[in-house]
């Protein structure tokens, strides 16, 4: 599935493990082995199957409106990869993408009070935030509504908790990848 953004730009829906080397390079390197699949303990990474392409096939994918990334923190994934496509990386490292936000599905805009996206973010109140009060609580209008929640590109990981918990349909958030 791909969706405009804000800017007009498209969002494209699968991403690799955290590791990925540059594309190219990775659908050389990779063998399809499966290793970090199967070293994933979340279940996250799949095999991309015929309907992604000959060239995709095999070749291990994260699904971010499915199924987010945990961020383990020995990235297995990586480790696991014999092939050198996913490189060995720490979990701090990791940067699949970045959520992006379309406020129109917002439950927030729609005036269902809704917080989960930064109560499953790993870096709550700083990669996802809802714009806070000087006591820190989360700034309402005047009508009581709590604000759309903020986005810090430069701390998000792209994970896709956000999304995967988003209780919109559609999904209010979804991730860019890495360029």
């Amino acid at each position: 599935m791909r969706r405009d953004t804000p800017d007009g730009s498209r969002v494209r829906r699968l991403i690799r493990p955290p590791g990925a080397i540059v594309e190219a390079r990775f659908l050389e390197a990779c063998t399809r082995c499966g290793e970090c699949a199967d070293a994933c303990p979340e279940v996250s990474i799949f095999k991309a199957g015929a309907e992604h392409g000959a060239a995709l096939e095999m070749t291990p994918l994260l699904d971010l409106e499915e199924r987010a990334c945990y961020l383990c923190a020995d990235v297995p994934c990586a480790s696991a990869c014999p092939s050198g496509a996913l490189r060995p990386i720490e979990a701090s490292e990791i940067k699949l993408g970045t959520a992006v936000l379309f406020p129109e599905l917002c439950l927030n805009t729609l005036d269902r009070a809704c917080t989960i996206c930064v109560d499953v973010c790993p870096r709550p109140q700083v990669a996802i935030a809802l714009p806070q009060d000087a006591d820190g609580d989360p700034l309402r209008d005047a009508s009581g509504a709590l604000p759309i929640p903020r986005i810090d590109a430069s701390n998000c990981t792209g994970c896709g908790l956000c999304v995967v918990h988003c209780g919109s349909y559609p999904k209010a958030l979804a991730v860019t990848p890495e360029a």
